[in-house]
């Protein structure tokens, strides 16, 4: 899936390879976060969509070019990723 992103506020900082971020559903927020910074790459956002989402953003455009996003899979997202895939199949 490719997602676009537009930011309606200050932009959390330019990414040298053009990529924004890559994203991947984990387990466990805190221990994402927490894997990510012994990797180096600080926690730079931490919020929730109006649906309750949780997700981050975490900081590794030093080591990769860009940001890393995380969040836990819930059945709304999961549903939502399905309703997609179906989609891209018609």
């Amino acid at each position: 899936m490719v997602e676009l992103v537009r930011e309606h506020s200050e932009p959390l900082g330019p990414s040298p390879t053009g990529l924004h971020h890559f994203a991947f559903m984990v387990d466990s927020l805190s221990d994402g976060i927490d894997w990510c910074a012994q990797q180096g790459w600080p926690l730079t956002l931490h919020a929730q969509t109006n649906g309750g989402q949780e997700f981050v953003f975490c900081d590794a455009r030093h080591d990769l070019g860009h940001f890393i996003e995380m969040y836990e899979p819930s059945e709304r997202l999961l549903n939502f990723y399905d309703y997609v895939r179906q989609l891209s199949l018609t």
